[in-house]
């Protein structure tokens, strides 16, 4: 027995070829429109801070939109409508890829940013004091302080002068002689502000130090070091 359909008077039902290629259109314009996100956040990493992530988003993006491109393009040969409907088949699929967009690019930048902290995490781990002290400025502006301290810490112990600095002016509970050693290593790395600091701290017990120290923070361009020293002058 033949099964009979029920169509609404003056309405033709899309055949189910058409449907199916309708449906691989729209598949495929999710897919390019997350290609281009992709080699987008790829290119801005290669761009800023060049690494691995960024060409494999760039490599990925260029094969995934290859194969979506292939993939429209096949279904237009074959026809997705009728050439009197090309330009409303076109403006759905415009829409499905302006709707994909604010998604497909919230999606990709967090997997970058998760695959970037996994990285730069590995990388200080292995001895990396760049990736620690990155790492830990980005965990500190999140509000993540007990891992930003434990990143400083990592970062100070390979040498790194700002992580030291750091500790020292942020870790409360610190020994006076861990503060001054983590402060030297972030003087002689080269950061005015941690002479500056430094200097303060020797000022009563040892002034003589505390001038040259406040002479080089000086010379490196800090201007609270200069008007410190300033006042200091007429002590000696």
């Amino acid at each position: 027995m033949t099964q009979q359909t029920s169509t609404t008077p003056g309405q033709t039902p899309p055949p189910p070829a058409s449907r199916g290629r309708w449906a691989v259109a729209v598949v495929a314009t999710v897919a390019l429109t997350e290609a281009a996100v992709a080699m987008f956040v790829g290119a801005v990493d290669r761009w800023a801070t060049p690494s691995e992530i960024g060409l494999d988003l760039l490599r990925g993006g260029a094969v995934a939109a290859a194969a979506a491109l292939a993939a429209l393009a096949a279904v237009r040969v074959r026809g997705i409508a009728r050439p009197a409907r090309a330009g409303s088949a076109a403006a759905a699929l415009t829409v499905v890829a302006i709707g994909v967009w604010p998604f497909a690019t919230f999606a990709t930048f967090i997997g970058w940013r998760t695959a970037v902290a996994n990285v730069q995490r590995a990388s200080c781990d292995a001895g990396d004091r760049d990736a620690c002290r990155v790492l830990a400025v980005r965990k500190a502006r999140r509000g993540h302080t007990d891992e930003a301290h434990d990143l400083f810490h990592a970062g100070c112990v390979l040498g790194d002068p700002f992580c030291c600095t750091t500790l020292a002016i942020q870790t409360p509970d610190a020994t006076d002689a861990e503060r001054e050693q983590w402060l030297r290593v972030g003087c002689d790395g080269g950061l005015p502000n941690a002479c500056v600091h430094l200097a303060r701290r020797l000022r009563d017990g040892d002034p003589t130090t505390a001038d040259s120290l406040l002479d080089r923070a000086c010379q490196a361009g800090d201007p609270s070091a200069c008007d410190e020293r300033a006042l200091s002058a007429p002590r000696r």
